[in-house]
């Protein structure tokens, strides 16, 4: 009983003081299946690599339904998981296309503004910054009471220099 104290007291310790990556959104979505919300409510850094698979909110044919329901929802839960978590205090997220050719640039600058909504829902970190998936993406959103800082990513010319 005694080690099983020591470990519930150094819960917070172990969590607040790591940083947590996450390589796929999936790991995200599936983090309150796996912790309970009191161990999530003790990260205090997390960085999130977000792959762009299907394209959220884009909708398709004559009766505009969408046409990644599964990516849509995911993007809003991944954001609701987020903004849920009590303890966080820096977020740092990229989006990205791993396709050739920006496949889902032209999507994206479409449907921008809706794309961000729910990002605006995660109001917690002191520390939060977007990198954006294309050099095209716009900065300059209001992002209402939320911290995050939008970037652009770095041109492919520049890491390679």
């Amino acid at each position: 009983m005694l080690i099983q104290c020591r470990y519930l007291e150094a819960i917070p310790y172990l969590y607040r003081s790591h940083t947590f990556s996450l390589l796929h959104v999936t790991h995200l979505l599936l983090l309150p299946a796996a912790f309970p919300q009191a161990r999530l409510d003790n990260i205090c850094t997390l960085r999130l690599r977000w792959t762009i698979r299907g394209f959220p909110y884009l909708r398709r044919g004559p009766t505009h339904r969408l046409a990644y329901r599964e990516d849509t929802l995911n993007w809003e839960r991944g954001w609701g998981i987020l903004a849920g978590m009590q303890g966080l205090k820096n977020l740092y997220v990229a989006v990205v296309d791993p396709r050739i050719h920006n496949m889902w640039e032209g999507s994206w600058l479409e449907f921008e503004e809706i794309l961000l909504k729910p990002v605006k829902e995660v109001v917690r970190p002191r520390n939060f910054e977007l990198m954006l998936p294309f050099a095209s993406c716009g900065v300059r959103w209001d992002m209402g009471e939320s911290r995050c800082v939008l970037l652009k990513p770095q041109s492919r010319v520049e890491d390679e220099v």
